[in-house]
């Protein structure tokens, strides 16, 4: 309707996702044992990320993960 609306739908086979806190964290609850490739999203084609990050998880095991959005302009 306006320029400035955008949506994202993403259909997935599977219930794993998360959305960061404030301050940026998030926590990926229940996975399986496993590799895995985890992807950030920003709303803004302003932000670049780094990228995608794969990602073996034993049972019972934490890892932590980074991603850096840099400004585009």
């Amino acid at each position: 309707m306006h320029p400035w609306m955008v949506a994202y739908v993403h259909v997935m086979e599977h219930p794993y996702y998360a959305i960061t806190g404030p301050d940026g964290s998030f926590t990926l609850r229940g996975l399986p044992p496993g590799e895995y490739e985890i992807a950030a999203l920003h709303e803004s084609t302003r932000f670049e990320c780094s990228g995608r990050v794969t990602v073996k998880v034993a049972t019972g095991e934490t890892k932590k993960i980074e991603f850096v959005f840099k400004d585009a302009q």
